[in-house]
């Protein structure tokens, strides 16, 4: 049997993967050449494409073809002339062959998402999404008799699953944060400790933070883990209240300040930051955008009008301590709110899911 292990949209390159073929078969795909366990080799296929093709198994080989939609319909019929079966694509996608033990298409995808999950909230849920879409298509399929007044308002041709679906398609949105870290970057006037919060974040020194305005002139960018989310958090030069009279300074700040828009433009999500001295960035430098979180930093020096959360910057206060957990709660909430995550629902985890629903 033969299955297009790399699903069906085109890609630079195909994997085809052969079961259980035959000797005779294998000959004509290796080229007459045996190919040891393990081994792999180019071949030029039926003058249809140079493949390379792989024995990782002793009953599996695997084609990988330039991905181009017409170079594998011809491999797959000169396999099928030879008498390999092609395995039609289950709902959403055939079950990826690498996950023999998995019961079915959503478990296998689960064991796939599990390798490439960013965030450690999402093992859990992606543990969990084989019983829920379980759940989720046996209700489905179960007829249930409309209520009255609910056929009543329905118009006319509107299918009873899809607003469910669109429930998922919308929490699918917020949930793909927890397999590709959202992009997060924090702006604020320079010197008001916006490095000492992501070396606080970091729990180690990922930035400079000294008591000099302008010491970020680059954007600092690490991975963190916030109330057990992967964000990629992105520390923006401070802005200045007017650039250096010195023209290389002046340069300086000039391409800083252009950087900073760049990165800002880029994120998903944005943090304001202020602090007594220093009031709100203003709009031109958020890229027009509403700040998704407002934070005063330096806290001890005074409130600032306007603040979600406040940090009081120097270490071991027990006022630090308070503001650092209800900011990371904060930030969580703004990457992936609550609701979405404590949703009892199926997740759209994988494109290759859309079956499942649609079909």
């Amino acid at each position: 049997m033969a299955t297009l292990a790399s699903g069906p949209h085109p890609a630079a390159i195909a994997i085809i993967e052969v079961h259980g073929a035959d000797g005779a078969t294998l000959a004509a795909i290796v080229g007459g050449r045996p190919l040891a366990l393990g081994a792999r080799r180019l071949v030029a296929l039926w003058g249809v494409d140079e493949v390379l093709v792989a024995r990782p198994s002793s009953d599996v080989l695997q084609i990988m073809p330039h991905g181009g939609p017409a170079i594998v319909a011809l491999i797959l019929r000169r396999l099928a002339a030879l008498g390999v079966t092609i395995a039609a694509p289950a709902a959403g996608g055939a079950p990826p062959p690498r996950w023999p033990e998995a019961a079915d298409l959503v478990e296998a995808l689960m064991l796939d998402a599990l390798g490439r999950a960013a965030s450690p909230r999402a093992i859990d849920l992606l543990l969990e999404q084989p019983r829920r879409w379980r759940s989720a298509l046996e209700a489905r399929a179960t007829p249930r008799a409309p209520r009255a007044s609910a056929a009543r308002a329905a118009p006319a041709g509107t299918d009873d699953g899809s607003a469910e679906l669109d429930a998922i398609r919308r929490r699918a949105v917020w949930l793909r944060r927890l397999l590709v870290p959202p992009r997060v970057a924090i702006v604020g006037a320079a010197n008001i400790g916006k490095s000492t919060l992501i070396n606080r974040l970091a729990g180690r020194e990922v930035a400079i933070a000294l008591d000099l305005p302008g010491t970020t002139r680059d954007v600092v960018a690490t991975p963190l883990v916030i109330d057990g989310v992967a964000v990629l958090w992105q520390d923006t030069p401070g802005i200045r209240a007017q650039l250096s009279a010195d023209a290389a300074e002046h340069a300086i700040d000039r391409q800083a300040s252009e950087l900073a828009a760049r990165q800002v433009a880029a994120a998903d999500l944005i943090v304001a930051a202020a602090d007594a001295e220093h009031g709100w960035p203003a709009e031109s430098a958020l890229g027009g955008r509403a700040p998704d979180l407002r934070i005063a930093l330096r806290a001890d020096l005074g409130a600032v009008e306007g603040a979600e959360c406040a940090i009081a910057l120097p270490p071991g206060r027990p006022d630090e301590e308070r503001g650092i957990e209800a900011f990371v709660t904060a930030l969580r909430r703004r990457v992936v709110p609550d609701d979405v995550l404590d949703h009892p629902g199926p997740w759209w985890f994988d494109d290759r899911l859309a079956g499942l629903f649609e079909g």
